[in-house]
């Protein structure tokens, strides 16, 4: 029966993937690299005229289909942000982030590139992210999301400093139904209700069980834990890096809900040289 149920958990989060994957191909635009300069120099004046700033994405193969992987070593693509959840991970933080209040202004993670400020964390094949003009970013006071709340957990006394943890772990605790439905999260969380715990002897658990029990309302005691004030999160223009490169934000996670344009590492020399020549004649 467990085996059955970790089948089944494994066949949801693939094929949840592959619709994401496919959705994804689906808004690629495929160029050469002189159709990419061409259109960076009519759309993209903000990261031509920045070219000191440097955000990057990685992308790793996927199976699309038995035997099948999606090809990630196109010279250069445009594409614009699809629906996606996470693919090796929980999604209840992303929920909050994209649907409460004090959150507003920021990109929504769940529809965006999530990228970052140091290419050395991304495998072995990334692309420079070129984004139209006018995007709007999130930045993360650390290379993860996942430590990027320590400074909230802290204060709020929480049993982990890792977001994900922590809600995995709350999980074991406490009724959870959806962790991609707003709604469904935040009426667990406004009126949690205990699991069994009779059989259960660890101390995580019980940490856990006396962080909701100390918690005038749960919902509200982690909305201000993730506050993105308190934990040194920014809501800024693509420019706008330009005051952060060096400011304890390098090599930060970012994301941005906006179209942008990929270029592969390796031409990314020759990207900026052919938008120069360009720009000379």
């Amino acid at each position: 029966m467990l085996k059955y149920l970790k089948f089944l958990e494994n066949s949801i989060w693939f094929n949840r993937e592959l619709k994401t994957i496919k959705k994804f191909q689906k808004n690629m635009q495929i160029m050469t690299l002189d159709e990419a300069v061409e259109f960076a120099i009519e759309n993209c004046s903000d990261a031509i005229e920045h070219p000191d700033i440097r955000v990057y994405r990685g992308l790793t193969p996927r199976r699309i289909e038995d035997g099948t992987f999606s090809k990630v070593d196109f010279v250069s693509f445009f594409s614009k942000p699809v629906k996606r959840y996470s693919r090796d991970n929980s999604n209840y933080y992303s929920t909050i982030m994209d649907n409460h209040t004090s959150w507003k202004g920021y990109p929504k993670r769940q529809k965006s590139f999530i990228c970052s400020l140091n290419s050395e964390q991304l495998g072995t094949t990334f692309y420079r992210v070129i984004p139209i003009d006018g995007s709007n970013w999130g930045l993360a006071n650390r290379s993860d999301i996942f430590s990027c709340f320590k400074i909230g957990m802290n204060e709020y006394n929480s049993p982990s400093l890792s977001i994900e943890i922590f809600f995995n772990q709350l999980s074991k605790v406490i009724q959870l139904d959806s962790d991609i439905n707003y709604s469904i999260l935040k009426k667990n969380l406004m009126n949690p209700i205990f699991k069994d715990l009779s059989n259960v002897h660890d101390n995580r658990s019980e940490e856990y069980q006396k962080f909701v029990e100390e918690s005038k309302t749960l919902f509200d005691k982690i909305v201000k834990m993730m506050s993105p004030e308190l934990n040194e999160f920014k809501n800024i223009t693509y420019e706008k890096f330009e005051n952060y490169r060096f400011d304890g934000y390098a090599g930060c996670e970012c994301w941005t809900d906006s179209p942008c344009l990929f270029i592969l590492r390796e031409n990314e020399f020759s990207f900026f040289k052919k938008i120069k020549e360009n720009q000379n004649k």
